[in-house]
């Protein structure tokens, strides 16, 4: 994702791949150095600097003898400052890769806890500590589906559970191991989830 927080050129473009946002922080170098060129061919041209002009088109060993043959006359600052400016411009494709946003994308889905089976954790806990303020009942009310689905999966998979159950046939009606009674300490139904109150775990007093 390229993203700018600028006001001017607010924009955010998603990439999918790093190779297309490489070649795009390419181009972008590639369009300041000539601007950079530009510019300073510009001055030279301004200021009569015809030997200068030359000098953009040498290699580093040439501008620094240039440089120190000429000392600290015009020429010798022009050529000097676009020397400098050329080094800090192979770094700018570097600054562009420390400014963008992370190379991934969120794309939410929804699906079935029977779509990432592979994934389940085979041991999840069973009693689940909650903190039951009676002043604040309603924050704990939509914490419930994260702290219930917290060790549902194994540690990596992004999910949150959505609280909507929708089955295509009609529920089953389990009928109680025992006519009177809270009934077995751990009673699951067929999807694995439990029916019955736990007789060992304690509630804490509201």
């Amino acid at each position: 994702m390229i993203e700018s927080t600028s006001s001017f050129i607010k924009s955010s473009i998603p990439l999918y791949h790093n190779a297309v946002k490489s070649i795009i922080f390419k181009c972008a170098e590639l369009l300041m150095g000539i601007f950079i060129f530009k510019l300073f061919s510009l001055i030279a041209a301004r200021s009569n600097q015809f030997t200068s002009y030359l000098m953009f088109t040498e290699d580093y060993i040439q501008r620094t003898l240039y440089i120190t043959s000429r000392g600290l006359s015009r020429a010798g600052l022009v050529v000097l400052a676009f020397s400098l400016l050329n080094i800090v411009l192979g770094l700018y494709g570097t600054l562009l890769w420390a400014l963008d946003s992370p190379g991934y994308i969120f794309r939410a889905s929804n699906v079935t806890i029977a779509d990432y089976q592979h994934q389940r954790n085979e041991n999840p806990s069973y009693i689940v500590q909650l903190s039951l303020d009676s002043g604040q009942l309603q924050d704990v009310e939509k914490k419930i589906p994260q702290i219930i689905g917290a060790d549902l999966f194994v540690p990596g998979l992004n999910y949150t559970l959505t609280g909507r159950v929708t089955n295509n046939d009609l529920p089953e009606v389990v009928a109680p191991a025992r006519e009177r009674g809270v009934g077995a300490r751990i009673w699951l139904d067929s999807d694995g989830l439990s029916v019955s109150p736990d007789t060992g775990s304690m509630v804490p007093p509201c």
